[in-house]
């Protein structure tokens, strides 16, 4: 983590990487789940200086240029994606149980919060399947079906009597 911010529901993340989430539409914490009432990104710039003395302690570049730095990009990306699939894991998981137990209402803005964090990409929506979504889904998308049906069957109906 180079660079730490703060959300508005408390928890800490790189600037970069939430801001990424955030771009990709997404209005929750990735890790509580809970709706962002801002979406302001406010610097930790104590725990910035934390890590920067803990990585010189342990002789880890830290912000540094040159060859070093490109193996600590590599590093540095593998981790941010290992901590990506956890964060969409734990908000898959979380998304899903709302969507069990949420009134019709609930069910309705979780279901476009699975949406838009499937969006994301073909790994995000192998975790949101194995979340247990899509039972849970298919039931609502199955009602929806339903009801535009019975419109188009009852507007064909009405147009063949006029």
């Amino acid at each position: 983590m180079h660079d730490p911010v703060i959300i508005a529901t408390g928890q800490s993340y790189d600037c970069h990487s939430i801001q990424r989430w955030i771009d990709f539409g997404h209005s929750t914490c990735p890790k509580t789940g809970q709706k962002l009432t801002h979406l302001s990104l406010v610097p930790k710039y104590v725990l910035k200086s934390l890590i920067s003395r803990w990585c010189e302690e342990h002789k880890i570049a830290f912000g540094s240029s040159g060859k070093d730095s490109t193996k600590l990009n590599a590093v540095d990306d593998l981790v941010r994606t290992k901590a990506a699939t956890e964060a969409t894991k734990l908000t898959a998981t979380f998304l899903v149980g709302k969507l069990a137990a949420g009134s019709p209402e609930v069910q309705k803005k979780v279901a476009n919060e699975l949406r838009l964090l499937a969006k994301c990409g073909m790994d995000n929506r192998r975790l949101v399947a194995e979340a247990g979504a899509v039972s849970f889904l298919l039931p609502l998308l199955l009602v929806k079906l339903t009801f535009l049906l019975l419109v188009r069957k009852h507007m064909s109906f009405y147009m063949w009597q006029n």
